[in-house]
């Protein structure tokens, strides 16, 4: 088969780094591989095993569906329809709006041409990452005329539909009603291990003692990921009384509090965490290869996933694998995998005080080795490993 995979770009993120497993993957299982990034930002570019002539960039400046990028479709369908014309795949699977849009328009034209030949037509596959309309709402005619065009031509282009979560497909179901060959496919984790000693000397050179109750939050500092949400949960259990807090055993000299990433809010989070008195809590460790994250995950006490929009969260699957129990909000992926009792808690989205006691909660049942570390891990094996993915993939792109 000959496959194209077009990406918005080859930044770090979880849809990115899933691209570039698609690609290695299939090219090591014997297909032909291309992957596409409509910018030139191609940091990841590093990690493919394709050949290098095989990883293009159509050069544009814009990553996000938008007004300009609307605008300029025909200048950015001219490019990948003559990069297509030359390749000829068999496949398209397009990661994100924008790729979504950008293929739609270069397979419905051949579908749409006075003497089509379906031999030539590649099957389109398109792959959401989210619940994009519940994170960006249809609130404009601007938007309305927009996801109206667009669904028409996934009526016209769409072979398939690849969702990374249930929660992913019913927001895409609420909008669109009728989506083609819909499938839900749970994105796979590559485990690292690179041992504790990595994780030990981040924390010694930050000043945070090992022996703290840690708790960490991997992602990106942006509005989406609830990172305010927590500092306010944190802020509540700081004014608990002496007797609760004795009582939970919810004692801030013995916590410390991992953010690893950054982002657009990273000013307004350092200012948040000094305007709360938690500088003392709250360590703000800057983004770090994956490696050292998932190495963290396995020292860590507890992971936290705030999210106030999710499509899947790569991370909790991640720290699940590393046997770390995941306090996780409503959204997305997280009430699919995150169970009770068994390897984690679940809090309402959005609600600070919720997730205030089910911080206390998990604390406790932590201290009272409720979860099984080698468990946890066990299982996710089976739900997150690549081999578990590829065969789902393979068998939506060769069905029988």
């Amino acid at each position: 088969m000959r496959i194209v995979i077009l990406i918005p770009s080859l930044a770090m993120g979880g849809a990115e780094g899933l691209a570039v497993l698609q690609a290695n993957e299939l090219y090591k299982a014997g297909q032909m591989v291309w992957l596409v990034s409509v910018t030139d930002q191609m940091l990841l570019a590093k990690n493919l095993l394709i050949p290098q002539t095989n990883c293009i960039s159509l050069h544009y400046q814009h990553a996000v569906i938008n007004a300009q990028t609307v605008l300029q479709t025909g200048k950015l369908k001219k490019a990948f329809n003559l990069l297509m014309h030359t390749i000829k795949p068999d496949f398209i699977i397009a990661h994100l709006p924008l790729c979504h849009w950008l293929a739609r328009w270069s397979v419905w034209r051949l579908r749409a041409a006075k003497y089509p030949d379906k031999n030539t037509i590649p099957r389109l596959i398109c792959y959401p990452h989210s619940g994009q309309f519940r994170a960006n709402p249809i609130n404009s005619i601007g938007k309305y005329l927009f996801n109206k065009v667009n669904r028409f031509l996934a009526q016209k282009a769409d072979w398939a539909n690849i969702f990374v979560s249930k929660a992913s497909l019913l927001d895409h179901e609420k909008k669109w009603h009728k989506l083609v060959n819909p499938y839900v496919l749970p994105s796979c984790i590559v485990r690292h291990n690179a041992g504790s000693q990595v994780a030990k000397a981040l924390l010694q050179q930050n000043g945070i003692p090992q022996t703290a109750f840690l708790i960490l939050l991997p992602g990106r500092l942006h509005p989406a990921k609830g990172h305010l949400l927590f500092l306010d949960a944190l802020e509540q259990l700081q004014k608990l009384p002496l007797e609760t807090a004795a009582l939970a055993k919810w004692f801030f000299p013995d916590i410390a509090v991992l953010f690893v990433g950054n982002g657009p809010m990273r000013s307004q989070i350092q200012q948040t965490i000094n305007d709360k008195n938690l500088a003392d809590t709250v360590f703000l460790l800057g983004q770090q290869p994956n490696e050292i994250v998932q190495a963290l995950m396995s020292l860590c006490a507890l992971v936290v996933t705030p999210s106030l929009f999710e499509g899947f969260g790569l991370v909790a699957a991640e720290a699940l694998m590393q046997g770390c129990p995941v306090l996780g909000s409503k959204v997305g992926v997280f009430p699919e995998i995150i169970a009770s009792n068994t390897n984690g808690l679940l809090f309402e989205t959005g609600n600070s005080t919720h997730l205030a006691l089910q911080l206390q909660n998990i604390r406790q049942q932590i201290n009272e080795g409720i979860y099984n570390r080698e468990q946890i891990q066990c299982k996710a094996d089976l739900l997150f490993s690549v081999k578990q993915y590829m065969t789902g993939l393979m068998q939506i792109l060769s069905p029988s």
